[in-house]
């Protein structure tokens, strides 16, 4: 029998190589993607196959609440009936982890679209209609805290949670629909497969990409579910099995999709009031620093050196980390020549190529060959064996454009710091930051995000603070 099928993410990966096949059994399928181009170019594929029948192509960037909700309208305004969605769309590493909203991506893209989407689109199931979701061996207890967007994970962290949490919402909503449909079940289509999401965030080739899609298939068209609906199949055993141990307690099912209700019914989170507040404290601040006199940038910058001075954990410290002065920032020059003139080491942040917002810091000497960054700001011309590891700096002075008496600092916005230290904000070794600025740079209320990571220390021209 020919179904209409929807698969989410299928412009690579193991969404690709499900389509293909269902293509070639003569199925119709909804195929969506977040690029133009790859949806094209998959059309063209998939309309080459034997035997195909309907190809429709569908665009949403499933980190974006908004375009989850448009494409489950769209695909509503088209078809009367679903018979198969196949939630495959997910992600791993990204270069920025966090959403516009505040929320962390894998979350969002991993289990809050596709609750979502499947929700959106219950009126085109029935009782026979089956919903697959995306799961994975990779699973770990959820954070409801990091799921709202208040705590940072790292990328495993972030992806293991996300997998239990679409694990678990499968089974509570597949309890609800028992009887009237769609049978759900949750799926790992099997460990490190050759997708782009393994080759990009383990570093290996990967086993057979078709492992995967035949049990997708499987599970969407062929296997009897209906003793199965809401359960896992881990395909690394072969069979239904039971999911990390927290997938089956009830009060922490009901915590999880508690806070996925709560991030769909917030409207517009905090987080983007914040991103506001922060560009317009940004455009005040470096308006008033840029209107300085050299004499007085000067001036301020010799007493923020003598101050600096004073301090014990500048005094006691071996290895400095210093970032260069850049748009109307406070001038880190003294800093440097005070750091060579105690035979303290020094260190200059660099960007890391192939880690956007991460930085290296290579040593700094008088001598050392410089050349000017993407931003215009000169770096150490060294190999990355040269390279410091966060871990051994002792102290880290980085100039800012705001801060305030709780210790909370506003940069230029890229994330670079924030990104570089996170992985030892609750490590008892990290370094020491201090913020460097003019006494003007102090904010009442600086607005903050549960990714910016706090500082230690300020020191402006006229004063040191320590939080």
């Amino acid at each position: 029998m020919i179904k209409t099928i929807l698969i989410t993410g299928a412009t690579d990966g193991i969404g690709l190589v499900t389509a293909k096949l269902l293509a070639s059994e003569g199925h119709s399928l909804l195929i969506h993607g977040r690029s133009p181009e790859k949806l094209d170019k998959v059309k063209k594929e998939l309309t080459a196959i034997s035997n195909v029948s309907e190809i429709k192509t569908y665009k949403a960037d499933l980190s974006v609440i908004s375009e989850v909700k448009a494409l489950a309208e769209t695909i509503k305004s088209e078809h009367t009936k679903l018979d198969v969605l196949i939630n495959n769309a997910g992600v791993f590493k990204v270069s920025q982890p966090i959403t516009q909203d505040g929320l962390d991506l894998r979350f969002v893209v991993n289990t809050i679209a596709p609750y979502l989407l499947t929700k959106a689109l219950m009126p085109l199931f029935n009782s026979t209609s089956r919903v697959v979701n995306l799961s994975s061996a990779a699973q770990a207890p959820v954070d409801t805290q990091a799921l709202l967007g208040k705590v940072r994970l790292t990328d495993m962290e972030a992806y293991a949670q996300s997998k239990l949490a679409i694990t678990m919402w499968t089974q509570s909503l597949a309890k609800k629909l028992e009887g009237t449909g769609p049978l759900m079940v949750a799926v790992n289509p099997g460990s490190l497969l050759a997708s782009k999401m393994v080759k990009e965030g383990f570093g290996v080739a990967g086993k057979d990409i078709n492992i995967g899609a035949k049990i997708l298939i499987r599970m969407a068209i062929r296997e009897d579910l209906k003793n199965y609906s809401g359960q896992y199949f881990d395909n690394d055993k072969g069979t239904f099995s039971s999911p990390h141990p927290d997938g089956l307690v009830e009060s922490k099912i009901e915590d999880t999709i508690n806070a996925i209700e709560k991030v769909l019914n917030a409207g517009m989170p905090k987080e983007l009031n914040n991103k506001q507040l922060k560009s317009k404290i940004r455009q005040k601040i470096r308006a008033d620093r840029n209107s300085l006199s050299s004499e007085y940038q000067n001036q301020a910058a010799n007493q923020l050196i003598e101050l600096l001075s004073q301090q014990a954990l500048f005094n006691q410290a071996k290895h400095i980390a210093c970032f260069l002065s850049f748009d109307g920032e406070i001038s880190t020059k003294p800093i440097i020549q005070t750091l060579f003139s105690q035979n303290k080491s020094c260190y200059l942040p660099k960007l890391r190529p192939f880690k956007p917002n991460r930085l290296w810091f290579m040593p700094y000497e008088l001598s050392s060959q410089m050349s000017k960054n993407r931003y215009g700001i000169p770096e150490v011309d060294l190999p990355v064996n040269k390279a410091i590891a966060p871990s051994q700096i002792d102290l880290v002075l980085l100039p800012l454009v705001a801060f305030d008496n709780s210790g909370n600092r506003l940069g230029m916005g890229s994330g670079y710091y924030d990104a570089t230290f996170a992985h030892l904000r609750k490590q008892k070794k990290r370094p020491i930051s201090v913020g460097l600025a003019y006494s003007h740079q102090l904010i009442k209320d600086l607005p903050s995000d549960p990714w910016d990571l706090p500082l230690d220390a300020v020191c402006t021209n006229e004063r040191f603070y320590r939080f």
